[in-house]
């Protein structure tokens, strides 16, 4: 898989083995660990891709804020190889999954958007961007929604 800079990727997969681990050899991949552990590696991290493999479910949405700023400081691109659909928002780019075979891909606002697709799949969509769909399906909003304070603060405005 060619990585372009300064795009940050999501991967969902409904099935994250070694098969699809194999693509990105070149790289170094985090799995699970400690906020604070991770926080120190991404300070002392020397390259400029950074694979995390189902290492965010675990964190709260600030923590995945901060990690994400922190690589953006740093100049630091991210594949996040998931299974966790909240996961992917945070990402410019997704590529889904299924059964090792790449199913589709595109800016991930538009394969989330492909919704259908993604239910024949197994995947829902993010809550807040489910939420936002439904609310513009009844005309309480005009535009959709990823982020949940947003999404908030937009409705009680």
């Amino acid at each position: 898989m060619k990585i372009e800079n300064n795009l940050n990727y999501a991967i969902i997969s409904n099935n994250i083995n070694k098969e699809l681990l194999d693509k990105f050899t070149d790289y170094t991949i985090i799995d699970n660990m400690t906020y604070s552990l991770l926080v120190e590696k991404i300070y002392n991290f020397p390259s400029k891709t950074i694979i995390f493999n189902n290492t965010l479910y675990c964190y709260s949405d600030e923590e995945k804020k901060e990690i994400f700023s922190l690589l953006q400081k740093r100049n630091v691109n991210y594949i996040n190889i998931t299974s966790n659909i909240e996961d992917v928002i945070y990402s410019d780019y997704l590529l889904v999954y299924y059964n090792n075979q790449l199913i589709m891909e595109g800016k991930t606002l538009n394969v989330l958007q492909q919704e259908k697709l993604l239910k024949k799949l197994g995947f829902n969509l993010p809550f807040t961007l489910n939420l936002a769909i439904q609310l513009k399906y009844y005309n309480v909003l005009d535009e959709l929604y990823v982020d949940n304070r947003k999404l908030v603060d937009r409705l009680w405005n």
